[in-house]
C-alpha cells in the first residue's frame, strides 16, 4: 500500500510539473510575435524616412535641365541677323512704300511698293528694296505721322511736316531737308485708306 501511495505522489508531481512546463512554454510563444512585430516596425521606420528624405530631394534634381547644357540664347532681332526668317513683318493693314516725288497741286505723293531684303549679303540686317507697283497717295490732314531725327530717333510730326520731309527727301536738291531730320533711303510704313490717303506714317530704318 506504502509503494502504492508514493507512486500516486510521484505522478500527482510529474504532473503538476508538466502543466507547469505548458504554461512557460505558451507564455514564450505568446511573446514572440509581439518581438517579431516590433522588430518588423523598427525596421520599416528607416525605409520610410529614406524614402521621404529621396522624395524631399526630388523637386530640385527637377528643376535642373535632363541634359545639363545651359539653356539656348534668344535669336538676334532683324537688325543683327541676315536670317530671312528674321524680316521685319508690317502689322496688318499695313503696307512700306518708297517715294520716289512729291507733285502737282494736291501734293501727290508718288510711290512704289517696298519690301524687305534680308539676304545675307546685308551685313547690317534687312534693307529695305522698292518695287515696280506703283502707288499714288495723298495725306489725310488727321494723319498720325513720325519721322527720323538724327538725335533722338522716330518723333511725332504734324501732317504737313510729313508731306515736306518726304518731299525734301525725294528731291533734296530742289528741296534741302530739315537740319537734324534724316532720310534713311525715303521708305515709310503706312496705312492707307479707301480713299488712297495716308492716316498713318512711321519712317522706316534704313542704311
Amino acid at each position: 500500500m506504502s509503494v502504492s501511495s508514493r507512486g500516486n505522489t510521484i505522478s500527482v508531481r510529474h504532473a503538476a510539473a508538466a502543466a507547469l512546463l505548458a504554461a512557460t512554454v505558451l507564455t514564450l510563444t505568446a511573446c514572440g510575435p509581439d518581438e517579431s512585430s516590433n522588430s518588423g516596425a523598427s525596421s520599416a521606420a528607416p525605409s520610410a524616412a529614406a524614402s521621404g528624405s529621396a522624395s524631399a530631394s526630388a523637386p530640385a534634381s527637377a528643376s535642373a535641365p535632363a541634359s545639363g547644357k545651359p539653356a539656348k540664347p534668344a535669336k538676334p532681332g532683324a537688325s543683327g541677323s541676315a536670317n530671312p526668317s528674321d524680316c521685319p513683318t508690317l502689322a496688318p493693314g499695313h503696307a512700306a512704300i518708297h517715294v520716289d516725288n512729291v507733285n502737282g497741286a494736291m501734293n501727290h505723293v508718288v510711290s512704289y511698293i517696298a519690301k524687305p531684303d534680308c539676304g545675307p549679303g546685308e551685313p547690317d540686317g534687312p534693307q529695305w528694296t522698292a518695287t515696280t507697283q506703283s502707288v499714288v497717295l495723298t495725306f489725310s490732314h488727321t494723319a498720325k505721322t513720325q519721322i527720323i531725327y538724327d538725335d533722338g530717333g522716330l518723333k511725332l510730326v504734324p501732317w504737313d511736316t510729313a508731306l515736306r520731309h518726304v518731299q525734301s527727301c525725294s528731291q533734296p536738291d530742289r528741296y534741302p531737308p530739315a537740319k537734324g531730320e534724316e532720310c534713311m533711303g525715303n521708305f515709310y510704313d503706312v496705312v492707307i485708306n479707301s480713299d488712297q490717303q495716308i492716316t498713318e506714317m512711321t519712317q522706316l530704318y534704313h542704311s
